[in-house]
């Protein structure tokens, strides 16, 4: 399914198929609580996609290195961070894309890990879009695993961050940097009213809600609830390459014509009320 940038040979991007996918995995270096270690984000993104490389068939995407620092300012009165200013972030996942689309690619994949990076990502997106040309796709790896679908019964409503969803993936690909014995909940807190997911958002620092940097419960993990959230992330992340690389690129490409006869579109010219000549025939369009 993938083959990864850094051991190709500058002779093999000569020969990638048209429709390569491009896969700039991004993470953060952060606390994760007590019980799991501060590169939980880029480690939980390196085993998906080494899961993903091991799964074999043809290589239809290209990954290049995961990126382990990203912007975690919420994290930033707890012990343990790394993180770079948003603006310096955006400006190197635009170099780095402007990079692959110089190698011959039209289709980026950033796959994301940490809840702080979507709006660096849409950023740097929407500049390699209009800047570079690319198809340009964000997606975090918890919504290819759907993790909902494997929840305990006692679970919290909310696991954000450092509950049984990371913990229990860490516990099947690192379980010796995994220290249950420290493992706590930590309660959702908010101000009465404005809940941090309602649709009223307020800034908040990761200990406005939770003390501790614990947003859900990890004592509920289990390494066998991490294989097979990993497994189902491979699955999403397979699903999605197809779909970004059957997407035709750029909007109103030439697609593969039907067999017989093509029809040919007239526009129907309006007369002007005044009784003059044609209208320009120009398309209306609701704004």
């Amino acid at each position: 399914m993938l083959k990864f940038w850094a051991e190709m040979a500058a002779t093999d991007f000569a020969g990638l198929a048209e429709r390569t996918v491009a896969i700039l995995p991004v993470a953060a270096t952060e606390q994760h609580g007590a019980h799991l270690p501060t590169g939980t984000d880029a480690m939980i993104l390196d085993g998906i996609l080494a899961a993903a490389a091991a799964a074999g068939g043809p290589a239809r995407a290209i990954l290049l290195p995961t990126q382990a620092i990203g912007w975690s300012s919420e994290h930033g009165d707890l012990p343990g961070l790394l993180s770079l200013e948003p603006e310096l972030l955006a400006s190197a996942w635009v170099a780095l894309g402007r990079q692959v689309a110089g190698a011959g690619l039209k289709r980026l994949l950033i796959l994301n890990s940490h809840g702080g990076n979507p709006p660096v990502i849409a950023l740097a997106a929407m500049r390699l879009r209009s800047e570079s040309g690319l198809l340009v796709v964000q997606a975090h790896w918890q919504d290819l695993a759907r993790p909902e679908a494997l929840k305990p019964k006692a679970a919290p409503a909310e696991d954000w961050h450092a509950g049984w969803i990371e913990t229990s993936v860490m516990l099947h690909l690192r379980p010796d940097l995994v220290r249950m014995e420290r493992a706590a909940p930590g309660a959702l807190l908010h101000p009465e009213g404005l809940p941090p997911s309602g649709p009223a958002r307020w800034a908040w620092m990761t200990t406005d809600l939770s003390p501790g940097g614990v947003i859900g419960d990890p004592r509920l993990a289990t390494p066998a609830l991490g294989a097979r959230l990993v497994a189902r992330a491979v699955e999403g992340l397979s699903t999605l390459i197809e779909r970004i690389a059957a997407a035709s690129w750029p909007p109103g490409a030439t697609r593969p014509r039907r067999a017989g006869r093509t029809k040919t579109a007239r526009i129907r010219r309006v007369p002007r009320k005044d009784g003059g000549g044609p209208s320009s025939g120009r398309a209306r369009h609701r704004r």
